[in-house]
C-alpha cells in the first residue's frame, strides 16, 4: 500500500490548502474508492450551498459541471489509486449558479481497512489565487522590510485586485491614515479626496502590460491635510512571479507640491508675458477710444476672462478734460464688450455706445472713485445683495452661472478715465491675485492709448478751432476779379496742418491770390501759419512791383546764365 505522504510536491500542496483554514474557507470532502461522498464538513454547505444530508451517498461528480465530469472521474481515480492530485473545476452551486473551485486531494486509507477513501479540500479558486498572491507579496516584501520602514518615500503594495497588502510609515502620513485602513482596500475606497479612479487606471495598465508607469500624477486632499490640495509624482511596475505571472504592483508616492506650484507660476508668468507682447500689438492700433476699448475686451477673452466690458467716462468720450471728482456719481459710456453676442451672460450686458448712469454709493462708480482694482472671487447672494438695489444684472449674472469678476479702473496720467469689468463661469477657476495684476497691466496699457485718443482729440480740435478762426471766412474778391474757392482737409485721420490761402486787394485793378503752406502739423503750424498770413499781407501793403526784391546773394553754378538784375526765381517764392 503506498504512502500518501511520499507523493510529492501534490501532498504539500494539500498540506499547503489544509494550513489556509484559517485564511480562507476550505471544504472537506471524502468518498469512497468509487466516488460516493462520505462526508461533507468544514465549509462545504458554505461554498456549494447544500446540507450534509442532500449530498452524502451521492457520486462526487454529480456536482461538476457535465462537460468537465470525465476530466474529475480521471482525478478521482487517481488518487483512489494512491496519488496526490491538485486541479481546479466548475461546479454546480444548489442555487444553479456556477462556481470554479480549486482542488486538492490525496489519498487516504479506507473505513474497511483496504484501499483508499478521497480527501478532497477544495476552495473558491478565485479567493484562492488572491490569497496565494498576497502570500508571495509578502514573501517579497520581507527583505523589502527595512527600506519600508526608513524610506522618506511613499511606498505600497497592491495585489492584482489593486488592493493595499502593505504600506510604509511615510505614505501612512501623506495620507492621513494607518495601515490597518488600507489594508485590503483600494485607493477608490481609501482616499475619494485624490484622482483615485486615474490612479487605478494607470495601475490596470501595467498589471496588462508590464510596462511601467513613471511621474503619474496624484492629485487632490487627503485627510493628512484636509484644507489644502497637494499633488504626488507616483510611479508604478508590476510584481512578477518566477513564470512571469504578475503578483501585484509595488508603487512609490513622492510630495511634489512645492515643485508642482514653481512650474505651475512659471507657466503663468510665461502666458502673462505672451499675452502682454500680444497686447502691445493689438490694443491702441488707432487713435480711435472706442477701438481702444474692443482691442481690450478681445484680447481679455478668453484667454483672461469668459465676459469683458470697458467703460469710460462719458464725458472722455465727447473729448473734454475728465471729470477730477466723481462724488456725485458716473456716467459711463461702454467702449468694448466681448463676447458682442451668442452669450447668455454677456447679452444682458449693456451693448457698446450706451451710456450707464451709477450714483456714488453703487459698487460700480465706487471702483471708479477709488481708482484700485477690485476682486470678487466668489460671486453669491452675498456679494450681489449690495448692488442688488441698484440693478437687478448682478443677480441675473449669478443665476446664468457668473462665478468670478474683477474690476480694474482705466488711469493714465493721474487721471481716471473709466474702468475695464472680467467676468467667469462655468468650471473655470476663481480669479485670483495673479490675474488681477495681469488684468492691471492690460488695462494700464490700454488706458494710456485712450488717453492718448482723447489728447490727440483734444489738439486737433483746438488747432482746426484756431486755424478756422484765421482762414478768411469769406474772401473780398478785388474790383473787376471774379475769384471761387473751396478749403478741403484731406481728412479727419490726419492732423491739422499749416495750409492756408486768401485774396487780397492791391492798387485799382490789382489783386494778389495767396496760397501757402507751412511744414508741421497741430496747433503749432496752425499758429505759424497764422504769423504767415498776417506777414504777407502786410508786403502785399507796401505795393511793391513784383519784380523789386533782390536776388538772394549766391554762387552760380558753372554752365548756369545769370538771372536778370531785379529779377527773383520762381523757385525762391
Amino acid at each position: 500500500m503506498p504512502d500518501p505522504m511520499q507523493a510529492g510536491e501534490r501532498t504539500a500542496a494539500v498540506g499547503q490548502a489544509a494550513a489556509w483554514w484559517n485564511l480562507l474557507p476550505v471544504a472537506l470532502i471524502v468518498s469512497d474508492g468509487t466516488g460516493r461522498i462520505r462526508q461533507w464538513a468544514k465549509a462545504a454547505p458554505e461554498l456549494l450551498g447544500y446540507a450534509t444530508g442532500e449530498v452524502v451517498g451521492r457520486d462526487l461528480t454529480d456536482l461538476v459541471l457535465p462537460d468537465h465530469r470525465r476530466e474529475a472521474r480521471a482525478v478521482h481515480d487517481a488518487v483512489a489509486a494512491g496519488r496526490s492530485v491538485t486541479g481546479q473545476f466548475p461546479m454546480r452551486h444548489k442555487n444553479g449558479s456556477t462556481i470554479g473551485m480549486e482542488v486538492w486531494a490525496c489519498p487516504v486509507a479506507a473505513q474497511g481497512g483496504e484501499g483508499w477513501d478521497v480527501l478532497l479540500l477544495a476552495a473558491d479558486a478565485r479567493e484562492a489565487r488572491q490569497t496565494r498572491e498576497a502570500r508571495q507579496l509578502r514573501e517579497v516584501g520581507g527583505p523589502l522590510d527595512a527600506l519600508f520602514a526608513r524610506s522618506p518615500v511613499g511606498l505600497a503594495i497592491f495585489d492584482t485586485e489593486l488592493r493595499f497588502q502593505q504600506i510604509n510609515r511615510a505614505l501612512e502620513a501623506m495620507n492621513g491614515l494607518p495601515a490597518a485602513a488600507h489594508i485590503g482596500r483600494r485607493p477608490s475606497e481609501v482616499l475619494p479626496g485624490v484622482n483615485s479612479e486615474q490612479m487605478e487606471a494607470a495601475m490596470r495598465r501595467v498589471l496588462v502590460t508590464g510596462d511601467p508607469v513613471v511621474n503619474f500624477r496624484r492629485i487632490g486632499r487627503t485627510p493628512a491635510s484636509p484644507d489644502h490640495e497637494r499633488v504626488w509624482s507616483c510611479s508604478y511596475f508590476r510584481l512578477e512571479d518566477a513564470e512571469g505571472e504578475p503578483l501585484g504592483i509595488n508603487a512609490s508616492i513622492i510630495d511634489v507640491t512645492t515643485q508642482e506650484k514653481s512650474e505651475r507660476e512659471a507657466a503663468a508668468g510665461r502666458h502673462r508675458m505672451a499675452l502682454l507682447n500680444e497686447a502691445t500689438l493689438r490694443i491702441g492700433t488707432t487713435l480711435d477710444a472706442a477701438r481702444t476699448g474692443q482691442e481690450l475686451a478681445d484680447i481679455a477673452v478668453p484667454r483672461l476672462a469668459d465676459i469683458a466690458t470697458v467703460d469710460a467716462l462719458a464725458d472722455l468720450t465727447e473729448a473734454t478734460e475728465p471729470m477730477t471728482s466723481l462724488w456725485g456719481g458716473a456716467a459711463l459710456r461702454r467702449l468694448g464688450k466681448a463676447p458682442a453676442r451668442d452669450h447668455a451672460a454677456a447679452d444682458i450686458l449693456t451693448p457698446v455706445g450706451r451710456t450707464l448712469h451709477f450714483p456714488a454709493t453703487a459698487p460700480y462708480a465706487q471702483a471708479v472713485i477709488d481708482r484700485r482694482p477690485f476682486l470678487l472671487r466668489r460671486i453669491d447672494a452675498r456679494a450681489v445683495a449690495q448692488a442688488a438695489r441698484y440693478s437687478s444684472i448682478p443677480e441675473r449674472l449669478r443665476s446664468l452661472g457668473v462665478t468670478s469678476m474683477m474690476m480694474v479702473p482705466l488711469t493714465a496720467r493721474g487721471l481716471v478715465l473709466g474702468v475695464a469689468t472680467f467676468l467667469r463661469d462655468g468650471d473655470r477657476p476663481a480669479f485670483d491675485a495673479a490675474d488681477l495684476a495681469l488684468a492691471g497691466d492690460l488695462a494700464a496699457h490700454a488706458a494710456v492709448c485712450i488717453d492718448n485718443a482723447r489728447l490727440y482729440h483734444r489738439e486737433h480740435d483746438v488747432a482746426l478751432t484756431l486755424k478756422r478762426s484765421m482762414l478768411p471766412s469769406l474772401p473780398k474778391p478785388p474790383a473787376g476779379i471774379e475769384i471761387a474757392h473751396c478749403y478741403r482737409p484731406a481728412s479727419d485721420v490726419h492732423e491739422v496742418g499749416g495750409d492756408w490761402f486768401d485774396v487780397v486787394t492791391l492798387a485799382p485793378g490789382k489783386g494778389a491770390l495767396v496760397i501757402g503752406d507751412v511744414m508741421g502739423h497741430g496747433i503749432q503750424a496752425a499758429a505759424i501759419m497764422g504769423q504767415m498770413r498776417t506777414t504777407v499781407r502786410a508786403f502785399t501793403h507796401l505795393d511793391l512791383p513784383p519784380r523789386s526784391a533782390p536776388a538772394p546773394s549766391r554762387r552760380r553754378a558753372p554752365g548756369t546764365r545769370q538771372p536778370p538784375p531785379g529779377h527773383l526765381p520762381v523757385r525762391d517764392l
